[in-house]
């Protein structure tokens, strides 16, 4: 399952005869054993539909493809692409001639969700989206943010326009109940305190704020519960708007109920090494702080609140954020610590390479995973 990638109008060399002529954005499933084209999934969205109006080709990114029921075969696969959809394909029929984008309007397929800013503007969504069962009702969420690092001027800081992390459910309705979807209908978590623990590792806090999910069909009405939740990327702190240029471009990862991404801010400044990075870490269902420390930041080994920071109303509170020590970070290399299983469930070490050429390695807490008997049984006695 691959995507086209960016720049499909560009001729490489020659006589190119592969040149896309719309720009669309389209979705490959290919023969493994010789390449073979077995199905195309156009979305019909290309450079006609340009946000920005500059007639740029669109370009998906890697695609999410998933099993829901556990017999090892795809039954969705879902993609975003550099003009803020959110494409979903139904591939459950065993017939592949069924096989086709889950939502259409008339002929034209529809996208699941379009990832807009505030001013209602596209973001693009360059990253691998990440899917999850709902931990309490039928569905699942996807889980993704945006932003992109590959066209002139993404190396500034300045004048960029704000990006978002989303959790968004996918109740496998009717396309008629999700066509308006919008970040209304989400609940909005925020990044409201930057703080410095022990003045030396650069945090940050998040709301805590719990979600009410709309468990009737259809759209919810205004404060009438939420579909999933949204998160800026920027500190909101004394009412700051500055967005200073950050945004995602690494693929999120959901492990033990958290959504663990990474985000990158840049630095045009040559001497530098391109800018740096947020690892961010909140319950992937509600997009609240996590209640207990996801950091070891004062290296003692366990996770207690030794690891928290002073707000600046005096609060003793969990962190969410953790700046990089080493520049631009990728996705984390995921280790757990099998040797140490005395704090909720253990600790794990993310490795990162970061553009500074060092390497960080950053001592995590699982949380509740692995905490008490993970299962039951009944014996009958006679």
């Amino acid at each position: 399952v691959v995507s086209n990638g960016y720049n499909n109008t560009d001729t490489d060399s020659g006589a190119d005869t592969s040149v896309s002529s719309t720009g669309n954005g389209v979705i490959y499933l290919l023969d493994v054993s010789d390449g073979s084209i077995l199905k195309k999934f156009d979305t019909g969205v290309g450079t006609a539909d340009d946000p920005t109006g500059a007639a740029r080709p669109n370009g998906v990114a890697t695609t999410s493809p998933v099993d829901l029921d556990g017999d090892n075969i795809v039954d969705y696969i879902y993609a975003g692409d550099l003009f803020g959809n959110v494409w979903k394909l139904d591939v459950t029929s065993s017939n592949s001639s069924n096989w086709d984008f889950a939502f259409r309007s008339g002929s034209d397929p529809q996208p699941f969700f379009v990832a807009k800013d505030s001013g209602g503007t596209a973001q693009p969504i360059t990253t691998r989206l990440e899917v999850g069962l709902h931990p309490y009702q039928p569905g699942q969420v996807v889980m993704f943010g945006t932003g992109k690092y590959i066209e002139s001027g993404d190396n500034s800081s300045t004048g960029q326009q704000t990006q978002t992390f989303y959790s968004v459910w996918d109740r496998n309705e009717a396309q008629t109940s999700l066509n308006v979807i919008t970040r209304t209908h989400l609940l909005q978590q925020e990044i409201i305190e930057e703080a410095t623990f022990s003045s030396t590792v650069e945090t940050r806090i998040t709301t805590t704020t719990p979600i009410n999910w709309h468990l009737t069909g259809g759209l919810p009405s205004t404060g009438g519960g939420q579909l999933g939740w949204y998160m800026d990327l920027y500190n909101t702190e004394g009412g700051n708007t500055d967005n200073e240029g950050e945004r995602m471009v690494a693929d999120p990862v959901l492990r033990d109920g958290k959504i663990i991404f990474v985000t990158l801010v840049p630095d045009s400044d040559p001497c530098r090494f391109g800018g740096d990075s947020w690892l961010m870490e909140v319950d992937a269902y509600s997009g609240a702080r996590l209640p207990d420390p996801p950091f070891d930041l004062n290296g003692d080994g366990v996770f207690t609140i030794a690891d928290n920071v002073t707000d600046s109303s005096g609060n003793v509170v969990v962190v969410s954020g953790k700046k990089s020590q080493v520049g631009i970070l990728p996705s984390p290399g995921i280790l757990k610590d099998t040797s140490q299983t005395g704090t909720r469930g253990g600790r794990e070490f993310k490795y990162f390479s970061g553009s500074s050429g060092g390497i960080e390695r950053v001592t995590e807490s699982r949380g509740g995973a692995g905490v008490g008997r993970q299962s039951w049984r009944e014996i009958f006695d006679d």
